[in-house]
Parts: C-alpha cells; structure tokens; sequence
C-alpha cells in the first residue's frame, strides 16, 4: 500500500529539516516554508493533502470541488487592510507590506493561525486531507495563489471556465493572462 500523503510530507519535512541543522535556524518564524499539494491516486481513490495557500480543483461528474486552504487570508487582517488602502509603490505601502508580513509570519504555524511546510513535521496535522472516488473525476488542476487570482482577483474565468482554459491552452497561456491583468493596475487597486 502507498504512503499516505500526509506520511510522505512528513518524512520529506524531517529529511530536509536534519540537512539543514546547525546551519540554519530552523525556529526562526522566517525559516524557509512552501505551501503544498498533493494528489495520489490508489485504487479506485484519489487522496488529496492542501497545505499552505494552494487549491485544487477537481471536476466530478456531478460538479466541481474545490480545496482551498485559505487561513493565511484570515491572518493579519488589518494590517492587509492598511497596505491595500495604499497605493503601489508609495514608501508607506512598502512599510505596510512589511508590517503585513511580519503579522502573517507570526501567525504561521502556530494555533489559531495557517500552517505551511517548514522544519516541524507535526505541521501534517493540520493538513486539509481527503479522498474521492477516481470514478467520477473528470479533470483537475493544482494550483498556487497566483494562479487561482485568475479567478478570486481577477474575475477571468469561474472555476469550471479555469479549468477548460487550462485544457485548451495550458498553464503559460493562464500566467500570460494574469502577467496582463496584474499590469492593467499600476495603482495597485486589484486585491
């Protein structure tokens, strides 16, 4: 039988952690992280792991199903607030987008926060996990946070639209999209 993702994550999480002992300082809350998605087909199942702000999207039969790990979104909120009130390129957006940062960072990986990939295995835990059956899956895709502003931010596509976009053109076409749409907004007002 396969590992279950959550398992192989957590060996991968631990291997990369003990390389990088006494070199880094891996509970600095800065340590380098990523947010992850896996998907796993076993038997008739697919098994699914979100960590971080990565979504999958997952056309069935009879609908769409989307997982979103979006608790980053609900960590400092005011201090997101304050910089998206500022325009692009002021020096008090760069200081808020600072403070915005040290605010999430602060949230990551503790209780009541969001939880990425970093140095702390136990971090699985709080994994969005599940499985569906393959039998009713049409198409999926993974997808970063940039990515998905294709259709949180942006408004160019609904989720079933991203999905036949990714299809017919592939995943260069999209980021040439978003790369267009981000540049329509100088003033930084897409958020």
């Amino acid at each position: 039988a396969l590992p279950l993702p959550g398992d192989a994550l957590a060996a991968a999480i631990a291997e990369t952690a003990q390389a990088h002992r006494g070199m880094c300082d891996l509970h600095h809350p800065g340590t380098p992280a990523a947010a992850v998605a896996i998907v796993q087909v076993h038997g008739d199942y697919l098994r699914y792991l979100v960590l971080g702000d990565v979504t999958i999207v997952i056309e069935e039969d009879d609908g769409l199903r989307i997982i979103i790990d979006d608790r980053v979104e609900a960590t400092a909120t005011a201090e997101r607030a304050a910089a998206d009130a500022l325009p692009t390129g002021s020096a008090a957006k760069t200081e808020a987008l600072i403070l915005m940062k040290h605010a999430e960072l602060a949230a990551r990986n503790v209780q009541g926060g969001y939880w990425v990939a970093a140095a702390d295995p136990a971090v699985v835990r709080h994994a969005l996990t599940g499985q569906i059956s393959t039998n009713a899956i049409r198409r999926l895709a993974v997808l970063t946070d940039g990515a998905t502003r294709a259709v949180t931010t942006f408004k160019l596509y609904n989720w079933s639209d991203l999905l036949g976009a990714l299809t017919l053109a592939g995943p260069s076409e999209l980021i040439k999209q978003i790369r267009a749409a981000e540049s329509t907004d100088a003033a930084g007002a897409w958020h």
